[in-house]
C-alpha cells in the first residue's frame, strides 16, 4: 500500500475512535450521588461536542475524497 492509502485508513480510524468515545460518553451514567447532575451534563455535553466534531471531520474528509471507499457487497 502506498502512503496515500494508509492515510485514508488512518483518517477512518480517527473517525471511528472519536465516534466510539462519543457513544460511550452518551451511554454512560455517573455513580456518585453528590455530583450526579454536574457529571451527567458534562458527559452528555462532551458526547455532543465530540459527536459533532466527528460528523464535521467525516463530512469534510468525505467531500475531499480522503476516506477509503466503503464496499457495499461485504
Amino acid at each position: 500500500m502506498e502512503k496515500y492509502e494508509i492515510m485514508k485508513y488512518v483518517r477512518m480510524s480517527i473517525v471511528s475512535v472519536l465516534g466510539y468515545i462519543a457513544l460511550i460518553l452518551m451511554a454512560g451514567e455517573p455513580i456518585e450521588d453528590e455530583t450526579w447532575f454536574r457529571v451527567f451534563f458534562i458527559s452528555k455535553g462532551l458526547a455532543f461536542l465530540i459527536g459533532y466534531c466527528t460528523y464535521k471531520l467525516y463530512s469534510f474528509w468525505e467531500s475531499k475524497g480522503l476516506l477509503p471507499e466503503m464496499d457495499e457487497d461485504i
